[in-house]
């Protein structure tokens, strides 16, 4: 259904925190499995607001753009609308830093079960390049940006390697092929910094060397790639491939790229070193 427009007086600080409150509340409850009354919170937010049923329901939408802007779960129902001002983005800023359990990419955890079924899916299309940030994002997505905090999380990627090296040996078994037994997590027994994540075989023996990218964001949230990770990968492209595994904290998927990467992803210098 079409909202009409109405005159534009932009919304005080005091609205957005209260409106992007109540989204993350409204929001942290259905996730929760309760039911909401979503025309019951929009009539309160009315009164609070002085704000007509339209203007917030176009408000909620725009959060809902602030967190795909961040790569972040959005609430369903409100489709992300682009359409918003700095100060908003600015009011979910405020949010996310007095609650950072919304950042917890860990939550995964109590979920994951070595045997758990991975939906297997083929790698997105190469979209067009991505547009620059919105001005009213560029500074919140710097804060919050999604594939650092895939790169931080040392516990995320954790998870991602023990689900890979498990379901690459109980694949092998279930196949009948001897190599099951020679499954290495490289990783975990050699330490990071190789250029891939597990060792494991085809059932005739070739070698795989798999680097896993492990995120709770969708199938195409970026990802980060080491310098030793592009060069085993350049060097070895019949053996190195690439497994992602995403929404891991919800509906567990995963597919492989094999090289050249540039089939699939666009890479971009990202940092810089310095030297003297």
């Amino acid at each position: 259904m079409t909202i009409p427009p109405e005159p534009r007086i932009d919304w005080t600080d005091w609205q957005n925190d209260l409106i992007v409150a109540d989204y993350f509340d409204m929001f942290g409850r259905l996730l929760a499995g309760e039911k909401i009354n979503r025309l019951e919170r929009n009539r309160e937010l009315q009164t609070l607001t002085a704000r007509t049923k339209g203007s917030i329901e176009r408000k909620r939408m725009n959060i809902s753009g602030v967190l795909d802007g961040l790569d972040m779960e959005w609430m369903e129902g409100f489709a992300p609308n682009d359409h918003f001002q700095i100060p908003l983005a600015d009011a979910v800023q405020r949010y996310l830093d007095r609650h950072p359990e919304w950042l917890d990419d860990t939550v995964a955890a109590k979920l994951i079960d070595v045997d758990m079924h991975l939906s297997e899916d083929s790698p997105p299309p190469l979209g067009p390049p991505p547009a620059p940030p919105k001005a009213a994002m560029e500074r919140i997505a710097r804060k919050y940006n999604h594939a650092e905090r895939d790169y931080q999380n040392r516990r995320l990627g954790y998870l991602g390697e023990k689900l890979v090296y498990h379901r690459e040996k109980r694949l092998l078994t279930e196949a009948g092929s001897k190599f099951a037994e020679k499954v290495e997590w490289t990783s975990q027994e050699k330490g990071d910094g190789v250029g891939y994540d597990i060792l494991s075989f085809s059932t005739d023996g070739e070698p795989r060397k798999i680097e896993v990218k492990t995120t709770n964001g969708s199938k195409t949230t970026p990802f980060f790639l080491t310098r030793t990770e592009r060069a085993v990968c350049e060097e070895e492209p019949d053996i190195w491939r690439l497994y992602r595994l995403h929404d891991l904290d919800k509906t567990p998927g995963i597919f492989c790229i094999q090289p050249p990467l540039e089939s699939f992803v666009r890479l971009t210098a990202d940092t810089w070193r310095a030297t003297f």
